[in-house]
């Protein structure tokens, strides 16, 4: 049987709101009494068309893949590459041993004892602290290395990485979701080269509490949602926070100078772009370049829009003792040092096509770094999206949110591994299919929950036209020793986020916890958690000047900057947030006062189909039968149903069939209805319901389509809410005694 202290319904539990001079509690709006007139004859009601079953929405999936499909397309002319590319695809792994605590050299170095080989990317347990080892040879020609420098890419790593190249330890890099890479020249030779990388897991900020490892507290930066893995007693249930080369590797041999980023910042009202460029000089010597550019549509067909050259220079008028002289334009060009430089420039872009939700127009940058002869060294790519995305925060209520300069309210979904299970297994069709599932839904929004994740997600994520909030990882607390650290990271969140229009809000912070979750000798307090959101600001804004920050999503430690956030399961954990009847009349939870409020998660849980129980489920999860024959849930694993139904509705008599339609029903009742207040309150800018699909059979069972994409009542339940435009009948009684009127 299961356990009966479930995690996430005691922190619901512990939600305790106090009246502060910050904060108040929103009414309902003040609403004239109109009353309709009779009509003689009833008038023919305009047709209304949704879909109501599987088939009919798998109708409109197929009309919504045609309609986007030209979006998807790459029309840019085609760029030359002045590298060479090596994909690692598979390496030797193995959990570390005591044997390889003792003679690291001999055993993990040069590979001796049993290895397993896994195919990239890779994730799993073991979850807490651990280390494991990944373990290749790599074959170098002597033309690859005549190229200038080699480096090893990887596009995330969870949770630190560790490099030794040849034996010679390279370099190290924490943290889950962020690219890196090590320049390996020194050591990298013709022929063979050893590459061995070290991970190491760590329990997370809060502690693997969640995962029934209530003793285990660590350092690692982890709110409680990621890729999962196949496993049916601990990989599929809530992402627990295991760790693995989880993204693609690959080596490139390139330039001693080459491009390190780029980044095309739209400047709507000015109809121009900013961009900036990143170079790398891999070398201790100063050396000259310059940056030539053209843009180009990319999913539609209008190429040469911009060109152009720009040549860094240093524009100050000359002092005494100068020696460039003003006219002398390669006595004023600035060289190029060791390490990064930054470079940035202006273009213009007149009567640009604006990125819509309906229309998501691309265009590409492309970049090439010349030398003084206009000899090409090295070229780079980056798409872009001409929109703007602001908040008002000077006039009450702040916090309302404009796309292109219309105000917008945000219609979205939480995620926990459907879509990162897509991209790590390549199956880029079924990301397609997800995102255009949640545009068939009515929503707008993708709330990647605790966690950024892949650039490919964010790419088709532009490329289909829908929004994406990203939350830096934390939940509940951060570790007074990670304070630096978590800033760290936060400039490297920004910089993944940045080029994608879809990505138009960050946050800080999942409920956090009051009082440091109540260990102020090991996470920081109040004030000090603040000031930590300023200096991350800070320095988020200093990669990206418009970036819309909500600090916190779901305030359970309030008030925090920014737009008011609470989460709200008040048809499931009981009346949690706010009592439903008080929700359904327009009032809602202590929110600041002067500003506009959010909804970051709100849920209730349907269970998997039959057809998914039968076809993945093990046997002794099916067994559990009462007293009369009649099945029960009880034995999946962190299920809530069997504890929460009781609340709501009265137990189902029969097989699975009949709890998996009552849980079905129940949530497409409960979502509407919270939905439909939701869309009523004119003061709630954004919500999202807690969550879309599961990434695994029982993943977490609030999704409201499960592992087969088969569609759970809440799906329903949230598109007619969510319906772009519909007629919102309240009546608060559901029964009336003759010679009554009906208002």
């Amino acid at each position: 049987m299961t356990e009966h202290n479930d995690f996430f319904a005691a922190i619901a539990s512990t939600d305790k709101q106090e009246l502060s001079p910050d904060l108040y509690e929103p009414q309902p709006p003040e609403l004239k009494l109109e009353k309709l007139p009779q009509h003689g004859t009833p008038r023919a009601a305009p047709a209304y068309q949704t879909e109501r079953t599987e088939e009919e929405l798998q109708a409109s999936l197929e009309s919504l893949r045609a309609k986007m499909r030209p979006f998807l397309a790459n029309l840019a002319p085609k760029l030359p590459s002045c590298r060479t590319v090596q994909p690692l695809k598979k390496m030797d792994w193995r959990i570390e041993t005591e044997m390889d605590r003792a003679d690291f050299t001999q055993q993990v170095i040069h590979g001796g004892g049993p290895w397993e080989q896994v195919t990239l990317p890779h994730y799993g347990a073991p979850t807490g602290r651990a280390t494991t080892f990944y373990r290749t040879t790599v074959v170098f020609s002597k033309q690859d290395l005549a190229i200038g420098s080699s480096f090893i890419c990887f596009k995330g790593v969870d949770y630190k990485a560790h490099l030794y190249f040849n034996g010679a330890y390279v370099g190290s890099h924490e943290g889950f979701f962020a690219p890196f890479e090590f320049d390996i020249t020194q050591w990298a030779r013709e022929g063979a080269n050893t590459l061995v990388v070290r991970v190491d897991n760590d329990a997370i900020n809060m502690g693997n509490r969640s995962w029934k490892k209530p003793e285990w507290e660590g350092d690692k930066l982890y709110g409680a949602t990621g890729l999962g893995w196949d496993d049916p007693y601990e990989g599929w249930h809530h992402c627990p926070p295991g760790m693995g080369i989880y993204q693609d590797v690959r080596i490139e041999h390139r330039p001693t100078l080459f491009i390190h980023d780029v980044f095309v910042r739209p400047l709507m009202e000015k109809q121009q772009v900013e961009i900036r460029v990143e170079v790398f000089n891999a070398t201790p010597l100063r050396q000259y370049a310059e940056v030539a550019y053209a843009i180009h549509g990319r999913n539609f067909d209008q190429p040469n829009i911009a060109a152009g050259k720009y040549v860094p220079t240093n524009r100050h008028k000359p002092g005494v003792g100068d020696m460039a002289k003003p006219d002398d334009n390669k006595l004023l060009s600035l060289p190029c040092g060791p390490g990064v430089n930054y470079f940035k420039f202006t273009v213009a872009l007149p009567d640009g096509r604006r990125w819509t939700l309906d229309e998501p127009w691309l265009y590409q940058a492309q970049i090439a770094l010349q030398d003084q002869t206009d000899k090409p060294i090295d070229h780079a790519e980056q798409h872009f999206g001409m929109r703007s995305f602001h908040t008002n925060e000077e006039v009450e209520p702040k916090g309302r949110l404009f796309l292109n300069n219309e105000e917008i309210r945000l219609r979205g979904t939480n995620t926990m591994g459907h879509l990162q299970q897509c991209v790590m297994k390549k199956d880029f069709d079924q990301l397609i299919d997800d995102i255009l599932l949640a545009k068939l839904c009515n929503l707008n929004l993708f709330r990647m929950t605790q966690r950024p994740v892949q650039p490919e997600i964010y790419d088709h994520f532009d490329m289909l036209g829908i929004l994406s909030q990203s939350d830096f990882p934390l939940f509940g607390c951060l570790r007074r020793n990670q304070f630096d650290e978590a800033l760290r990271q936060t400039r490297e969140m920004e910089r993944l986020l940045r080029p994608h229009p879809s990505c138009i809000i960050i946050s800080y912070m999942n409920e956090p916890f009051p009082n440091g979750d109540s260990k102020p000798h090991r996470n920081l307090d109040f004030a000090e958690q603040r000031a930590w959101y300023t200096l991350a600001d800070t320095i988020v804004r200093q990669e990206n000047p418009d970036r819309v920050i909500k600090a916190v999503d779901g305030d359970y430690d309030p008030p925090s900057p920014g737009i008011s956030d609470r989460h709200c399961y008040n048809l499931w954990y009981g009346n949690h947030g706010i009592d439903f009847g008080k929700m359904l009349r327009g009032y809602w939870q202590l929110s600041k006062k002067g500003w506009a409020h959010g909804c970051g998660e709100f849920g209730v849980e349907g269970l998997d189909s039959t057809e998914v129980m039968n076809a993945h489920y093990p046997e002794e999860w099916m067994a559990a039968r009462d007293d009369e024959g009649h099945w029960l849930p009880d034995p999946i694993p962190y299920n809530q149903t069997h504890k929460f139904h009781h609340l709501w509705y009265e137990t189902p008599r029969g097989g699975v069939d009949t709890w998996v339609e009552k849980s079905h029903g129940y949530q497409k009742q409960a979502l509407r209805l919270i939905g439909e207040a939701f869309r009523r309150d004119n003061l709630c800018v954004t919500c999202a319901v807690h969550l879309f699909i599961d990434a695994f059979p029982s993943n977490w069972m609030k999704t409201i389509m499960d592992y087969h994409r088969k569609p759970k009542g809440g799906y329903f339940g949230i598109k007619e809410a969510f319906a772009p435009l519909a007629v919102s009948i309240r009546i608060d009684r559901f029964s009336w005694y003759p010679g009554e009127t009906l208002e």
